[in-house]
């Protein structure tokens, strides 16, 4: 990489990791669908629930892969081929250690936690069938989640693309056998999504391994402190990016039960569908050009980091009037697809008016936040990645509603998304006017 073919490069990494990040989503959305189909709004009510659980090993994934790619590409950029390669070989560690742990600590703590989220009576009993699955098989999730950042910064953007769509086929396949034909509901659509996501792990790790020169050195898994601590400091904020959405959920499903019931946290299901593959499209695109980024950061080629910064805002802004344009032409035909009752349906009607309001300010958000971890300012990353579920989001999400009763609800998701688009384009302006960008 150098700054003569970056414009090249931008759409070389973009497209497929746009696609890669879609795709993750649409394993959620897969799993709505046909539970829906198969066990109606309770089911919806239910995975929505418990979400949070899978979403936490995804997270993890993400913060560990996403941290060792920045340190990787930043240190290739410095010219360190031998300090790239120690923290890939940390990050596989890494992530191999995450997955032992979380699937002990899920499998002993899973009903508490569930419980905590707002799951009672039936909602409970279909939220546990779904979640002891996705607890004894979150290791699967991890390596498939936290190796694809480190193929697309070897350059194999391709490769962990087609890994997620191969997966992504082999899921819908499963999802319709294990729901449909064999009726076993939510544990079908969990195991459905588990055997895939083991699916996209496997041809990852086989990729890593087809080729000689791409093997891990023995020494290379051996911690180093400060290989890891970097990792860890870096990955925090990517990590706070995939788990905020989660713990908006959260938020949100306790004052859905609140102001509508079980009928609003079913309609919040399908919008938190919807708002998830908007919100994974417009990430795609920090995801794809953070390898340049972290590259030009590393040779300190900062004219040719503000360049690409500028190329992507562009492309989120668009891709976010696009997804406006077609949530309020199609938005009628929601609730048919996810086989909602008729109340519920007229709900999300309603509701993702609010959805597509938040995407230009979401668009922004994602995109800074990802650019701010991609050059190695891991505070400004963290104040972006924990901002939203610390503060913005509960703070409307709770007041909201008190004048506003459920539409506040909805209204809490593009008020919170423009506070933080504020904070992060002032942010921005003060980084680069510190670096002299």
């Amino acid at each position: 990489m150098n700054s003569k073919p970056i414009e090249k490069q931008f759409w070389k990494y973009v497209l497929p990791a746009m696609l890669t990040t879609t795709l993750d989503i649409f394993y959620v959305i897969v799993d709505g669908f046909f539970v829906g189909q198969a066990v109606g709004d309770p089911g919806l009510a239910a995975i929505n629930l418990a979400w949070p659980v899978a979403a936490l090993c995804f997270a993890v994934a993400k913060g560990i892969g996403s941290g060792g790619a920045v340190v990787m590409s930043t240190r290739r950029g410095a010219g360190d081929e031998e300090g790239a390669e120690r923290a890939r070989g940390n990050t596989v560690l890494m992530l191999l250690a995450a997955s032992a742990v979380l699937t002990v600590s899920l499998t002993f703590f899973l009903e508490p936690a569930l419980r905590f989220l707002g799951a009672e009576g039936q909602m409970l009993e279909l939220a546990m069938e779904y979640t002891r699955v996705v607890a004894i098989g979150c290791g699967a999730y991890v390596m498939s989640s936290g190796l694809t950042p480190l193929l697309r910064n070897r350059g194999k953007t391709v490769a962990a693309m087609c890994a997620l769509s191969v997966s992504m086929i082999a899921n819908v396949l499963l999802d319709a056998l294990l729901t449909m034909v064999i009726p076993w509901g939510m544990f079908g659509a969990a195991l459905a999504t588990v055997i895939s996501e083991g699916l996209s792990a496997a041809i990852c790790a086989g990729v890593m391994l087809s080729d000689r020169k791409e093997w891990i050195r023995r020494r290379d898994l051996v911690p180093e402190r400060k290989t890891v601590w970097n990792i860890l400091k870096i990955g925090a904020s990517p990590m706070g990016l995939f788990l905020s959405p989660s713990l908006v959920i959260v938020f949100s499903n306790w004052q859905c039960l609140a102001y509508g019931g079980e009928m609003a946290v079913a309609a919040y299901s399908v919008l938190s569908y919807l708002s998830g593959a908007c919100q994974s499209l417009l990430q795609g695109v920090g995801e794809g050009v953070q390898p340049i980024i972290s590259y030009c950061r590393g040779a300190e080629n900062y004219a040719a980091m503000k360049r690409t910064l500028r190329k992507a805002a562009a492309m989120t802004m668009a891709m976010a009037v696009l997804a406006m344009a077609l949530i309020f032409l199609f938005r009628g035909g929601l609730p048919d697809l996810f086989g909602t009752s008729e109340e519920v349906g007229n709900v999300i009607c309603r509701a993702a008016l609010f959805v597509m309001a938040a995407l230009p300010f979401l668009g922004a958000t994602r995109l800074l936040s990802s650019y701010f971890y991609a050059v190695d300012e891991p505070r400004l990353a963290m104040v972006m990645a924990y901002a939203d579920p610390a503060a913005a989001t509960p703070v409307f999400v709770f007041l909201l509603p008190m004048l506003f009763d459920l539409d506040g609800v909805w209204l809490a998701y593009p008020a919170a998304q423009a506070a933080l688009a504020a904070a992060a384009l002032w942010m921005l302006r003060r980084y680069h006017k510190r670096v002299a960008v």
